[in-house]
């Protein structure tokens, strides 16, 4: 197609993608009628991101016909990984004109067109001698055309821990806010953060809430992992751990 122009492991917690209004640790235990209704919606809006996920990613492939401009672009959330271009003329008959005798390339087409797109939700590229350094087709006049395969990747979950009393902290890029996808603070293992334990099956219910409010949304934050932080002690006698999945989330991932 030819264009012309000018975007998991364990049940710990339940998970979302979008922080829960209320008022951060102070509130009372919720009833059980609200903490389905809760699932319900967190369920609602992670599962189409797990499942696009799962799915894997689709290849594209764009091309735009010389003194045009090619337009890459992702959902919200996902970003361009170009793993193909080229800046000539290698197909039989494109844009009016045929292949010239072993066709040609601009030899710089990934750089140049990873240069001004990879890693962004949408970028412009130029299909012009200027933009590629040059003609690359000398065998008389030939219509040259930019062709570009790319994926639009997901934010990757990444996972830090903490051992007792120890400080969690999460750091994401200038314009890639945190998004808490799960939280832990307790212990479901006894492989992680040696000490005292009696139990292998501790979590705090306020685990999740609590994290959200104080990381989700900035670039930057810091969770102490202690009971003072999170309300009481869900376990006695058992030293506990605090473990976070988190999304360095595009600009547009997530709430709004």
């Amino acid at each position: 197609m030819f264009v012309s122009l000018i975007s998991p492991t364990g049940d710990w917690t339940p998970r979302g993608t979008c922080p829960l209004h209320a008022s951060d640790t102070s509130r009372s235990v919720m009833s059980s009628g609200q903490g389905v209704m809760k699932v319900i919606v967190l369920l609602a809006v992670i599962l189409p991101v797990l499942s696009g996920h799962l799915a894997g990613r689709t290849i594209q492939t764009k091309q735009a016909c010389q003194y045009s401009i090619l337009l890459l672009s992702c959902p919200p959330g996902e970003t361009l990984d170009i793993s193909f271009a080229n800046y000539g003329h290698i197909g039989t008959k494109n844009c009016g004109s045929h292949m010239p005798p072993g066709g040609c390339r601009a030899p710089d087409s990934l750089a140049i067109v990873q240069g001004m797109c990879q890693g962004r939700q949408q970028c412009y590229v130029p299909a012009s001698d200027a933009t590629f350094n040059g003609n690359p087709c000398h065998h008389g006049y030939i219509m040259k055309y930019l062709e570009v395969k790319y994926e639009c990747q997901g934010p990757e979950v990444e996972q830090l821990r903490a051992c007792k009393r120890e400080t969690l902290s999460i750091q994401c890029p200038t314009g890639h806010p945190i998004n808490i996808v799960s939280a832990l603070y307790g212990r479901t293992s006894s492989q992680f953060c040696p000490g005292q334990i009696y139990t292998t099956a501790c979590r705090s219910p306020y685990s999740l809430d609590v994290v959200r409010s104080i990381c989700q949304g900035k670039t930057s934050c810091s969770v102490w992992s202690d009971d003072s932080v999170f309300v009481y002690d869900p376990c006695y006698g058992t030293d506990k751990y605090l473990e976070v999945e988190f999304i360095c989330s595009g600009k547009y991932f997530g709430c709004t």
